[in-house]
């Protein structure tokens, strides 16, 4: 009575699971043929008709993010997200693993078991997952950093030449960045685009790569040795009065105002003169500087750019050691960051300034070349993954075997406590081991071969005692742990204790309420 005309409304539960586990199903079955290093590639076309392939799950739904039409689709898109900004790695499982454990709530909701119980059950699973982990993660020391990273580009569209490429720029980037001992985070390697060329001119600084450059660059020095660098935040200009009105200059004001422009000008060289009494070669500035101040600068021999944001300004001041200063007036030798060299470096059609080893600084830049914006946007999309993943595991150097040899453990090990349980649980916990069963299957689906037959074989391993065991490229059921095959800890817990919190949000659900379209777009609540 309260909705318009062509709003929709699901009131009974088992209708809202049924409603909900359509669009989990379908995104987890999107996924099913792209899993693993085999898996195939889904042709994306966006809203503004562009035409890409997409190898992993967040891209893929980014894409489409806003062509959703069900409440429970852009959940799942924000759950991968999260999951692709913490650990990069693990969307398809994720969408896979919550696609298959809707669609076995919904059998148990027709078998007759209440859904308190089969939240209670998935959740008891999923956390005994999570405990089961300690017991099958080996510990390695930061060699395997190598076989990890390579694990992750390989599953992406890529030939040979640029995985190797993006491998040995990423573990070069790692290694400078945390050589001072300090823990790694992907925010303070910076990777740069630049369009031309091939994957084998891109390249890594050890320091700061800056596309901000005035029009006046010609007139900056092309090369500084030894440069001290100056970082500001506030401008150095005299504002402009905010009153409007008319005023008629008679010929007695003339020198009146010809003393007022002198003091601006006067005003303008004296911060030049301060800047350079400093010992600052090189000036970063967060808003805009005047061009007077620009044209001092560049005669004092000195490169200045400027208009950078927050997130910049704080990568620069970790990259060069220097500390922002919001007052230029206020800024002393002992503010200024240090570096061996400060150039200008033509690229392309366009001028950078390169600023490389810089002394009190571990951050760096990756600069990627490539033939096609969606060349350079999957040469980034490696990057970034390979760098999140790095990040969990140098936090915890603790791995799983992949190909599916994971999964097939917890999932053995679930069956066998859930015969001890003596509640209904026990239903919910046997359906979530088969959840986890999947993952095996498809990675042997695609592999071209029989999967019953490959995963019948593994199971038989697995209950003899080889648990690392999984399905490699090729078919072939070997030690994932020898074979470099790897996975770490942090990324399956992330999985895990996101796909906890979504299947509880989803299946407390009592009522979906689905408001009329307006221009195109859908309104949830």
């Amino acid at each position: 009575m309260i909705l318009k005309k062509g709003s929709q409304e699901v009131k009974t539960k088992d209708s809202v699971i049924r409603n909900i586990a359509t669009a989990a199903k379908a995104i987890g079955l999107t996924f099913y043929r792209g899993l693993g290093p085999n898996g195939m590639n889904i042709f994306v076309c966006d809203e503004k008709g562009d035409t890409f392939y997409a190898h992993d799950a967040y891209t893929a739904l980014q894409a489409i993010r806003n062509s959703m039409s069900h409440p429970v689709a852009r959940l799942i898109h924000e759950a991968v997200k999260t999951i692709d900004d913490n650990v990069g790695d693990g969307g398809k499982i994720f969408c896979i693993l919550l696609g298959e454990a809707m669609k076995n709530a919904e059998k148990l909701r027709e078998e007759g078991v209440r859904t308190a119980n089969i939240i209670a059950g998935y959740s008891a699973a999923i956390k005994k997952s999570i405990e089961l982990l300690d017991s099958l993660a080996i510990n390695v020391d930061e060699s395997k950093l190598f076989h990890l990273i390579q694990h992750v580009v390989h599953r992406l569209p890529l030939s040979n030449i640029e995985r190797d490429t993006i491998t040995d720029l990423v573990i070069e980037a790692i290694k400078y960045v945390t050589a001072d001992g300090s823990e790694f985070d992907p925010y303070f390697v910076k990777v740069k685009n630049k369009l031309g060329g091939d994957v084998s001119g891109s390249f890594l600084v050890k320091g700061v790569v800056i596309d901000k450059i005035w029009p006046g660059y010609i007139q900056m020095p092309q090369y500084v040795e030894s440069p001290k660098i100056a970082l500001l935040t506030s401008p150095i200009e005299i504002k402009k009065t905010s009153l409007k009105y008319e005023y008629v200059v008679s010929p007695k004001d003339v020198n009146g105002l010809k003393n007022v422009r002198d003091g601006v000008s006067e005003f303008y060289k004296s911060a030049v003169r301060h800047i350079v009494s400093t010992g600052a070669k090189v000036v970063l500035s967060r808003k805009e500087l005047h061009d007077e101040v620009l044209e001092g600068l560049s005669r004092e021999g000195v490169i200045s750019a400027y208009r950078f944001n927050d997130e910049e300004i704080l990568f620069l001041s970790r990259a060069t050691g220097a500390r922002p200063v919001h007052n230029h007036e206020l800024l002393t030798s002992a503010d200024l960051g240090e570096a061996d060299i400060a150039r200008q470096f033509k690229i392309g059609n366009e001028r950078w300034i390169l600023i490389e080893g810089c002394k009190r600084g571990s951050a760096c830049t990756i600069v990627l070349r490539g033939n096609s914006f969606k060349a350079l946007k999957m040469y980034e999309k490696a990057v970034t993954k390979s760098l999140r993943v790095a990040r969990s595991f140098l936090l915890d150097r603790r791995v799983l075997p992949g190909g599916g040899a994971t999964e097939l453990y917890i999932s053995q090990r679930l069956k066998e406590w859930a015969h001890n349980l003596q509640d209904q649980k026990s239903l919910p916990v046997l359906k979530m081991a088969d959840c986890f069963e999947k993952i095996p299957y498809l990675l042997a689906l695609n592999t071209g071969k029989d999967p019953w037959e490959l995963l019948t074989r593994l199971r038989s391993l697995h209950f003899r005692g080889y648990p690392t065991y999984g399905i490699d490229s090729s078919g072939v059921l070997d030690d994932m742990v020898e074979k470099g095959v790897i996975t770490p800890v942090k990324v399956v817990e992330n999985i895990l204790k996101i796909l906890d919190e979504v299947l509880q949000q989803l299946l407390r659900v009592e009522n979906v309420v689905i408001a009329r379209q307006i221009k195109g777009n859908v309104t949830t609540r």
